[in-house]
């Protein structure tokens, strides 16, 4: 599709929406080369199964208006609700169970679950993100966006393409290792693209299903399995397990304990089976966390070394 031919929808709005709330989380920090996050206007360059497309969704009072170009404008373009999501109102939602999500639930009329839709996008930035710092990991995304990426069909020239799954695979651990990660995870990374087909059969048969063939995957435990499922389908009920901060974060949140582990996060958000990852999200907006205790982490630059 040429660059200067736009393909456009307009999305009616079932409600109030917080365009950067609801997509901060799909991106990987504020610094994410591939997104663009403005109050009213969201740019984002992605990767689909048709090729590389870029959206751009302007906060028109009451619906969207949504432009897209690249060979995926297509396909970008129509899933661009399930991205916001749009149409997945919690009508079977109930807050008020406690106060903490009550008042959440409150402030952040406009806070959507979206799904960020693009697996081959989201593989490197959440296997990036294990065992390090967010900082450590968003700053390996950034330098690699910005070193391997593409430039990104259309007129938005705030957003960048991120590298191609066939990029990625071919870089070598000596390249990976001046961005900062080391081999086993730069390992981690190839063996899971190469999967990716497998990946993107799963993911129409459900999250349960999904979350088992990233498991299947050697270095692939149960914090990517869920944080991919999250990422990439939306899954309202994908807690992130096996982090080192959220049982914390939500245990003092909802029991006023500084301290807790993954059984007791999932025991209180019991109530809201089938929608904890949206309570999850809820708090974290809202900045839930739990107190420090000791001295932060800091890490030592693997690039340096």
């Amino acid at each position: 599709m040429s660059s200067d031919v736009a393909l456009q929808r307009t999305v009616p709005l079932d409600g109030p929406i917080d365009l950067v709330r609801t997509c901060r989380p799909l991106t990987d920090g504020g610094r994410d080369p591939s997104w663009a996050l403005h109050p009213r206007r969201v740019e984002r360059a992605m990767w689909t199964p048709a090729g590389p497309a870029t959206l751009r969704i302007d906060h028109l009072g009451d619906h969207l208006a949504v432009d897209a170009w690249g060979d995926g404008a297509e396909w970008a373009a129509d899933r661009t609700p399930t991205m916001l999501g749009i149409g997945r109102h919690d009508v079977d939602f109930d807050p008020s169970t406690h106060p903490a999500v009550r008042d959440a639930y409150r402030s952040r009329p406009g806070l959507r679950h979206g799904a960020g839709l693009s697996l081959a996008d989201a593989v490197a930035p959440v296997v990036l993100a294990q065992r390090v710092t967010s900082r450590e990991a968003r700053t390996s995304w950034y330098q690699l966006v910005r070193r391997y990426g593409e430039e990104s069909p259309g007129t938005c020239p705030g957003v960048r393409l991120p590298p191609h799954p066939r990029t990625l695979v071919r870089l070598s651990d000596a390249q990976w290792h001046v961005l900062g990660v080391e081999r086993q995870r730069a390992d981690t990374v190839r063996r899971t693209l190469g999967v990716l087909p497998a990946l993107e059969r799963a993911r129409s048969t459900g999250s349960d299903r999904f979350q088992e063939v990233v498991r299947s995957v050697p270095g692939c435990g149960s914090w990517t399995a869920t944080g991919l499922a999250g990422q990439v389908l939306g899954d309202p009920d994908a807690v992130l397990l096996g982090d080192l901060h959220l049982p914390h974060a939500v245990c003092h949140a909802l029991a006023g304990v500084a301290r807790g582990s993954d059984a007791r996060m999932l025991e209180l958000l019991e109530p809201w089976q089938g929608r904890r990852a949206v309570v999850v999200r809820l708090l974290r907006s809202c900045g839930a966390v739990a107190p420090r205790r000791g001295p932060r982490y800091s890490p030592l630059p693997i690039a340096r070394m």
